[in-house]
């Protein structure tokens, strides 16, 4: 009965998932490969990860309302991401067909996260994953043309281990994280998946990792912190205020410059 239900679909629901699958998840894939091609992996890494700008900027354009706390929490996190990847370290020159592509894969994939909250916001994200990631490789396959494909089964293990456990389970994960949190918190929390890149390799590998990255991090952190603890306005406004009152206040002989002290220490003073 379950596995029924599972399939039991209606055809709205089959072309939304062809729709985000075969059109949205596809040109995602597509654009960043070509990007790769033309720019690197690290230049092409930093460009995409500007799709939770795009997918806030989305959402605020459907609700009529800016979310502040998201935005700056992406801003803070593409501040990171500049300061992980480094970018610079091989950029000889800006090809701009390659950051069109980029930017491209940038917006579908933030397309793809916006329709998931706004359409499949109650559908189950193993069902989700399944049939946009399956629907996808079926438009997909007939596009790689006639292939050499390697005989030897250890080799299609090692594929098929990769491909469940590098690539369905953390989008299936993925998709349920955005169907608990909703997709602006979602993408900036993906925003991470670099720097944990770049932590594992330090740790597993001991590649060298400069200050630099490491406070990328940080601000990477700092970022998803923002998600969750509001700005501490009122408390900077109230010490602001102390100290104006205190910088304003007349100081008194033996008094220490602008703090503030009990009658008992200023009669001892």
């Amino acid at each position: 009965a379950l596995g029924r239900a599972a399939i039991d679909i209606s055809a709205k629901r089959f072309g939304i998932y062809a729709f985000m699958g075969g059109v949205l998840m596809l040109s995602s894939m597509y654009w960043s490969f070509e990007a790769v091609r033309l720019l690197g992996a690290s230049l092409t890494t930093l460009i995409i990860f500007v799709y939770p700008v795009m997918v806030i900027a989305m959402l605020s354009l459907l609700e009529g309302r800016i979310r502040t706390r998201q935005l700056i929490a992406a801003l803070l996190g593409m501040a990171g991401l500049v300061l992980v990847l480094q970018p610079w370290n091989e950029l000889d020159e800006i090809i701009w067909p390659g950051v069109g592509a980029a930017l491209l894969a940038a917006f579908f994939w933030a397309l793809y996260n916006v329709c998931s909250e706004k359409w499949l916001a109650d559908d189950s994200s193993v069902r989700q994953a399944a049939f946009t990631a399956l629907l996808a490789l079926a438009i997909m396959s007939p596009l790689f043309g006639d292939q050499n494909y390697p005989a030897d089964p250890n080799v299609w293990l090692l594929v098929g281990m990769l491909a469940l456990f590098v690539g369905f389970i953390p989008f299936l994960l993925f998709l349920e994280g955005l169907r608990r949190i909703g997709a602006g918190p979602g993408a900036i929390m993906n925003m991470l998946a670099p720097a944990f890149n770049m932590l594992w390799a330090y740790i597993a590998f001991g590649e060298a990792r400069t200050t630099l990255q490491f406070a990328g991090v940080l601000l990477l952190f700092a970022g998803m912190a923002g998600l969750k603890f509001a700005f501490p306005r009122r408390a900077l406004r109230r010490l602001y205020r102390r100290w104006l009152l205190l910088y304003r206040r007349p100081q008194t002989a033996g008094e220490w410059p602008y703090v503030s002290l009990s009658m008992r220490t200023r009669e001892s003073c």
